[in-house]
Order: structure tokens, then C-alpha cells, then sequence
């Protein structure tokens, strides 16, 4: 097993000089998985990435720094005075790569798969590539979470550089006040935003699906609704474009308030898998392998309370190696056939004001 920097990486064995059937299988299943993970990322395409790039003589480049900036202030110019200087302040926020990848792995018997009537291998395959791609999710969630309780070293200045956003409660009940509660939350964020300069574009809201079908039948932004004349209730006027009473609504499309891009994202309160564990959960364990998300947010890694993440793009940076390993090997003294993907990814907070947790209380 091949180590570089710290990051260990499975590599072929010299049996693949004459290759096997699964050998040749490995190039399309790979593809296969890498594509899966890659269809399903949705959250790291909203904060700032890079991809992290092999170095030098084959060794993997764990590091990836973002620079972030103070501001630049000016002088009056007298008749020959003379021009000076100031520095500029400056923070290397540094994004590493986890020391350790994530990885699934699909077994099966493989004598009886020339008895297969209907053949699942690629569903298989895909929901390889799915289950990254969940994890992923809710590691990026939990990043964000941890940016809005980040607080500045002692040797950062912080009337330059500034704390997490906080928390804003908008309740636990899933209903027409917490549908408000959230375009309060974000008038609230976007008037901090404004006094600290968080840019205006890349603002984002993810809420759970039920949370999110509420906002769409608001009908004004007040409190005492009621249906409009002729008992239609879903024209969102107040969100964007109106929306067809008769029709799905595409959760694949935000809501729109405040120039912000309302989302509705099944991995907050996830149900739908006994695999994925979502974010607002307790049962979240801090890995030290993994940067340790979630232990700023709350030491003991209880998110139960979030129902929902306010962010700008710039408040949180992702590496991500961006190609898969996948393993396919047959298990010795079997007939067996074992497939393994792994990934790697690393999180960190690059701009901790841009970052609210929306929360029960």
C-alpha cells in the first residue's frame, strides 16, 4: 500500500501485467461510480472549491490555500508630500485534504450471477458513487454549520477579520411562521451582510422539502394568512416567479428572496436511507481523520437542533481530489468479487461572517 504525504492510496498489484476479467471490468466501473458521485454533488458546487493537484515527483498536494484579504484604505496628497505605504492584512485560510479516505464496498458471489435474469450491476455501481456523493453532502453541511460558530485566534485581528455569523431561530414547527421566520432570517443576514461586505451574489439558503413547499405558498409577507379570492394558494409572488397550482414544483429550482436562492435539500433531515446519517442529527461522530466537522459547531457533534444552513459561497472552501479510486479484486478462497470506491475531500472555513445556522431556538 503506497503512501504520498500522508495519504494512503491503493494502488494495482503486479497480477494486472496479465489481465483478468475483473481488471477489465474496472476501467467501465470505474467511470461508472466516479459519474454517479459527480451527478449527485450539489452543495460543493455552491461554496468555493479546487481541486487539489499532485505535486512533484508523484506526491498528492494535501494543502490548498485561499487567501483572504483585509482592505485598503487611502491618504490625502498635499503639495509635495510624499506617498507611504501600509500593509495590507492578510489570512492564509489552508484547506487540507482529509488524512484518511472514505470508502464503500459491494461483495457478491459470482458464479450465480450467470443465473441473473435481470442484471443490477450498474444500479449497484451508481448507488456506489450516490453513497459518496451523500456524504459528501452532509460534510460540506457540517462545514458550514462550523463556520458559523468559528471564533478568530487571539493573534488574528478581529476588527479586520470577523467571527461566524451565529445562529437565527426560526423555530421547530413546520409551518407558516417558520416560512416567515426564514425570510426574517434572511432580511437579518443580508443587513449584517451588507454592514461587513459579504459580496451580493452566491447567496444561498437550504431548508428541508417541507419547509420549502411552505415558503412556496406564502402568499405576503405578513403574518395572519389567508387564501386568496377563489381559494387557488401556491402564486408566489413574493419568491419568484409564480408558480402553476395545477403542476409539480421542481424542487430542482430555488426560491428567490432577497437575492437569495432558497433550496430545498433531503440531506438536513435525511429519511430516505438507513445508510445516510443527515445533518440535523446527534448521532454525528467527530473523526479526527476528517478535520473534526461539526466540533466547533458543537463539541459533541449534536446538530438535532439545525433546520437550515444561510450562506454566502465564500464561507467555506472544498479540495476535492475529483477521481475515485475503485478497487475490483476477487477475495481469495472465494468465489467472490469485491468492488471498493474511495474518495477524499477536505473542508475548512475561508469567511466565517458569510455563515448563519438557521435552528430550532
Amino acid at each position: 500500500m503506497a503512501s504520498f504525504n500522508g495519504l494512503w492510496l491503493p494502488n494495482s498489484d503486479s497480477s494486472n501485467a496479465s489481465p483478468s476479467a475483473s481488471d477489465m471490468q474496472k476501467v467501465l466501473n470505474s467511470q461508472m461510480v466516479q459519474a454517479s458521485r459527480v451527478e449527485n454533488l450539489f452543495v460543493p458546487r455552491l461554496i468555493r472549491n479546487n481541486t487539489a493537484m499532485f505535486a512533484a515527483n508523484g506526491h498528492v498536494a494535501k494543502d490548498v490555500d485561499f487567501t483572504i484579504l483585509g482592505g485598503v484604505g487611502v491618504q490625502t496628497h498635499q503639495a509635495n508630500d510624499r506617498f507611504s505605504g501600509m500593509n495590507m492584512n492578510q489570512i492564509q485560510r489552508r484547506v487540507s485534504l482529509d488524512d484518511r479516505p472514505v470508502s464503500n464496498t459491494i461483495e457478491e458471489e459470482i458464479i450465480t450471477k450467470q443465473f441473473d435474469q435481470v442484471q443490477t450491476d450498474f444500479n449497484k455501481l451508481a448507488a456506489m458513487g450516490e453513497g459518496h456523493a451523500q456524504w459528501t453532502e452532509v460534510e460540506c453541511m457540517k462545514a458550514i454549520a462550523d463556520a458559523s460558530a468559528y471564533e478568530n485566534n487571539a493573534n488574528i485581528n478581529d476588527s479586520e477579520f470577523l467571527e461566524g455569523g451565529g445562529s437565527i431561530p426560526i423555530g421547530g414547527l413546520v409551518n407558516e411562521g417558520q416560512a416567515l421566520a426564514v425570510f426574517a432570517a434572511i432580511d437579518a443576514a443580508s443587513v449584517a451582510w451588507g454592514k461587513k461586505g459579504v459580496p451580493t451574489n452566491g447567496r444561498n439558503c437550504l431548508v428541508k422539502p417541507e419547509t420549502y413547499w411552505q415558503i412556496a405558498k406564502l402568499e405576503v409577507l405578513a403574518s395572519g394568512l389567508t387564501d386568496i379570492a377563489g381559494g387557488i394558494y401556491g402564486n408566489a409572488d413574493i419568491v419568484g416567479d409564480k408558480i402553476a397550482f395545477t403542476e409539480y414544483l421542481d424542487g430542482n429550482k430555488p426560491l428567490k428572496y432577497r437575492g437569495v436562492n432558497i433550496w430545498q435539500h433531503n440531506l438536513i433531515d435525511a429519511t430516505y436511507n438507513i445508510h445516510v446519517t443527515g445533518l440535523k442529527s446527534n448521532a454525528h461522530i467527530v473523526d479526527t481523520d476528517h478535520n473534526s466537522r461539526g466540533s466547533v459547531y458543537a463539541t459533541d457533534a449534536d446538530m438535532s437542533n439545525i433546520e437550515g444552513l444561510l450562506f454566502q459561497e465564500s464561507c467555506v472552501g472544498i479540495a476535492d481530489v475529483m477521481s475515485m479510486m475503485v478497487k475490483q479484486e476477487e477475495v481469495p478462497l472465494s468465489t467472490n468479487m469485491a468492488v471498493t470506491a474511495l474518495s477524499w475531500i477536505g473542508l475548512g472555513t475561508l469567511v466565517p461572517e458569510a455563515a448563519y445556522t438557521l435552528t430550532t431556538s
